[in-house]
């Protein structure tokens, strides 16, 4: 069936194959087919008759058409924009073209034996070749677009599976130092403040104690009241501090004092 839209010709050929049907309906301007080397090759050959015959199949329309939709998948391969949103709707397309062109391989390879068959009476073997000819080069055409969209579902597939590997290695990479950051996170909220206060005169006091393993020397501040003061960020428990009043280890009596393996120290608790 041929229909006429707006300057386009619409040609739906509904073919069977095997035991399910496909129907294609492609769109392509007149005259895109017309000027392929088919027609040349017939024109000499084919009767007047037959020749209009062939100059309305719709297979001509079919092939121009599959011819086009495979370059622009190949376009689209090598870097060009694509026409699709996603991968889904990226091999349904190129499922949908493979289909299409092996139908349209089954027509040129049906077609192809009919024309030699109803030329085979009244021609020589030379004008039989003429349009076989041309149909084998039609078949070579399809078989090489078939070959090399399949050759282009395979390359994606490729580039689709080690993209996904990367990306599955980057979630687990984010993943593991979103742990980290959260247990940073949840570790500053427990943080205490703890004032430490040494009450007594003196013109320098450095603090020590257990809450860095002793391996610094915290300088107090002096006020105008001349008492000095620490203010600590330390997380809940018992730490053991010391006092350096003016060059000289001390404790203050007024806190609770610990003795640990002959050393005395203050005891410092943060709840």
């Amino acid at each position: 069936m041929v229909e006429t839209h707006g300057g386009m010709l619409c040609m739906i050929q509904e073919i069977q194959v095997g035991n399910w049907k496909m129907l294609m309906a492609q769109k392509v301007q007149c005259q895109t087919w017309r000027s392929w080397s088919i027609q040349r090759a017939v024109a000499e050959t084919v009767p007047t008759d037959d020749r209009k015959m062939l100059e309305d199949d719709s297979l001509k329309v079919e092939w121009s058409t599959m011819h086009i939709q495979t370059q622009n998948s190949f376009m689209s391969h090598n870097g060009m924009k694509e026409s699709f949103a996603d991968k889904s709707q990226r091999h349904l397309h190129l499922q949908h073209l493979e289909a299409d062109l092996s139908s349209a391989l089954w027509l040129v390879r049906s077609r192809a034996n009919g024309v030699v068959s109803h030329k085979h009476q009244g021609n020589s073997i030379d004008e039989l070749h003429r349009p076989s000819d041309a149909w084998e080069f039609q078949e070579t055409e399809i078989v090489n677009a078939r070959d090399k969209l399949q050759s282009v579902r395979a390359k994606l597939a490729i580039l689709e599976g080690n993209l996904s590997f990367k990306i599955m290695e980057a979630r687990k990479v984010m993943e593991e130092r979103q742990k980290r950051i959260d247990a940073a996170q949840n570790a500053l909220h427990l943080l205490r403040m703890a004032y430490i206060v040494w009450p007594n005169s003196a013109s320098e006091v450095l603090l020590a104690g257990s809450f860095d393993g002793w391996t610094g020397q915290r300088r107090m501040e002096r006020s105008s009241s001349c008492i000095f003061t620490l203010q600590l960020k330390l997380y809940p428990g018992r730490y053991e501090i010391k006092f350096i009043v003016d060059g000289v280890w001390k404790t203050d009596p007024l806190h609770p004092i610990v003795h640990n393996n002959g050393h005395e120290n203050n005891l410092l608790i943060v709840d």
